[in-house]
């Protein structure tokens, strides 16, 4: 008899989000058909994983009753090898236009476009797209037309000619994405979108990272504020909003039908413990609690035959440590494999006092590494937000008693070092080391290795460097000695964490 089936949540935007997702989607919306002009641009500004793909996808959504309003969606993220991205750009919108609203928008929006093209090849020589045969026939329509004035006027009031088309009407195109290309290809975007907002009846809507945008704005103009050049094109910026939950329906909302794949001893208690994960780890990030669900929907049903049974908020606490603190989760799962005594007392102690909070409630200091060992068995198919982008860690499982001492010793002489570079360690995790003139890095030492780690834009430690304590120590020892060598190896191991680390702007 098959079991019952696993409604896994798939990570696609929603065309109906709710948990407070429709009010804002509904009153942008009102915001695109009221604004006057109609000449302005929206920007949804969120993190990874925020939702802004479904907060977009219900702005749409709410503007397709509007007979007035033509919508267009534009993924940037598709034409990042596009060498002008305002080309696929003008393409999406012609696309969009229905063949019944006539000919003469679509007929004044193809005009702009292939000027536009004209422009581009005629500065910057032949593209992948050829359009020699249509620009001749446009040339043809008017025979006094200076080549001169085809390349750089013309375009600007073949553009303007649209708002006339338009008649009253509005276009407004969603751009997502953004913040997955290239910082070349966002700033060229951007101007993009400069150049059609020189057209009443245009409104863009614009959902990105703010901190991604700051930085492609700032490779790309090393002497301008990127928050000044997204202050003038941006006239109303919102911030996308936290989930609007309650205990009771949260789970169902993102999950439907998620309680008739429990079992009836775990459905009563488990949308509670979900929601205390999400609020006190994921921070309600819909990605990760939508991860986190579909984790512990897996993990749960495999553990349904074990014996002893296992403590269901016991997994999620270890589970929710492990997708927003993949540091210290390792090191509570090498002390519990060691069999170290309180194996999670650390978390209990230092600056992080969502981390505090957190262990309190899910993992207090007198758990043991006997009941941990069957709950981190578990766990360790799940694979949290840490990337390791510059080498592998190298696990031994056995460890000869000389093994074992090579490691102390080789601990000790990375110690010895970290402290004549006056690098000082955490309260809370005492095998954290801090440099005072590198910020956005740290140096843990772990039981087996020593990793170089760097913040992502969530705040997270990721580890991008790692070395065995066995065989590795001399190449760590080498990088911690000087940093013209250390910075160059950060860089190489992971370009976009050394950029977001050590831009000109926060180098020590």
């Amino acid at each position: 008899m098959p079991s019952t089936p696993l409604p896994i949540v798939a990570d696609v935007p929603l065309t109906d989000p709710k948990l407070g997702f429709e009010k804002y989607a509904g009153a942008l919306a009102d915001a695109v058909r009221g604004g006057n002009p109609p000449q302005f641009t929206v920007g949804i500004y969120g993190p990874w994983g925020s939702g802004k793909s479904s907060l977009l996808n219900a702005i749409a959504n709410n503007l397709a009753e509007d007979d007035e309003i033509f919508s267009v969606f534009f993924d940037a993220w598709r034409y990042e090898r596009s060498d002008h991205i305002i080309v696929p750009l003008l393409h999406g919108i012609i696309a969009a236009i229905p063949e019944q609203e006539g000919t003469q928008l679509k007929s004044r929006l193809r005009k702009a476009l292939l000027a536009i093209v004209q422009s581009i090849t005629f500065q910057l020589g032949p593209l992948s797209l050829d359009p020699g045969r249509g620009v001749d026939a446009y040339l043809a329509d008017d025979p006094k037309l200076d080549a001169l004035d085809a390349v750089f006027s013309r375009p600007y009031q073949e553009m303007k000619a649209i708002s006339q088309a338009l008649n009253g009407r509005r276009i407004v195109v969603l751009i997502d994405d953004l913040d997955r290309c290239s910082s070349g290809n966002v700033v060229a975007l951007l101007e993009a979108i400069n150049l059609v907002m020189d057209v009443p009846g245009f409104i863009f809507v614009l959902a990105l990272d703010y901190d991604v945008l700051v930085q492609a704005v700032a490779a790309r103009y090393p002497h301008a504020s990127g928050h000044v050049f997204i202050e003038k094109m941006v006239q109303v910026p919102v911030r996308v909003p936290r989930l609007d939950v309650k205990v009771d329906t949260f789970l169902e909302d993102l999950v439907p039908d998620v309680s008739g794949a429990l079992s009836a001893s775990v459905s009563k208690a488990f949308p509670e413990i979900a929601f205390d994960v999400a609020r006190m780890a994921l921070d309600f990030n819909p990605r990760q609690v939508k991860r986190f669900i579909n984790s512990m929907l897996v993990l749960l049903r495999v553990a349904e035959e074990a014996s002893p049974a296992i403590d269901v908020r016991l997994l999620a606490g270890v589970v929710g440590l492990q997708l927003r603190w993949p540091s210290e989760y390792r090191e509570v799962a090498d002390a519990v494999f060691e069999e170290i005594d309180s194996p999670t007392e650390s978390l209990h102690s230092g600056n992080d006092g969502d981390l505090i909070v957190f262990a309190q409630s899910f993992l207090p200091p007198d758990l043991t590494s006997e009941v941990l060992q069957p709950v981190l068995r578990l766990t360790r198919v799940v694979v949290g937000l840490e990337v390791s982008a510059g080498s592998q860690i190298l696990v031994e499982k056995v460890v000869p008693p000389a093994m074992a001492e090579l490691r102390e010793v080789n601990r000790d002489r990375i110690v010895q070092l970290l402290s004549s570079k006056n690098y000082s360690s955490s309260r809370r995790l005492s095998a954290a080391y801090y440099s005072p003139v590198t910020q956005g890095l740290r140096i843990v030492l772990g039981k087996t290795v020593v990793r170089f780690e760097l913040r992502d834009r969530q705040g997270r430690w990721v580890n991008v460097l790692s070395f065995l304590l066995t065989r590795g120590t001399d190449d760590a020892i080498e990088l911690i000695s000087a940093r013209k060598r250390l910075l160059p190896a950060l860089k190489a191991a992971s370009p976009s964490l050394y950029s977001l680390n050590f831009s000109e702007g926060r180098r020590a």
